[in-house]
């Protein structure tokens, strides 16, 4: 680190939240997304109407995204794996 008061562009670069694994609903009005805002990641439906985000999960998905996640043909309804107890066994 240097003593000047130049901001450290590669670490905020780096904190930048990660949106991950969009999938539009099959009705097209919903997306479907992973997002670390929170600093882990979660769940999140987004209207692509009006950018507003419903988070779904809280905590209890994979810390990798390549778990993936699929609507229901109705698009009602999302499966994903949980990662309830912590310990990165993937349960749908």
């Amino acid at each position: 680190m240097s003593d000047t008061d130049e901001p450290d562009v590669l670490r905020e670069l780096a904190s930048l939240p990660t949106i991950a694994s969009p999938r539009v609903s099959p009705d097209g009005a919903t997306v479907a997304l992973y997002y670390d805002v929170t600093g882990r990641n979660d769940l999140h439906l987004c209207d692509p109407d009006d950018g507003s985000l419903e988070q779904l999960s809280d905590g209890d998905v994979p810390r990798s995204v390549r778990a993936g996640f699929e609507w229901d043909p109705s698009g009602d309804r999302l499966f994903y794996h949980r990662d309830e107890d912590g310990d990165e066994q993937h349960d749908v």
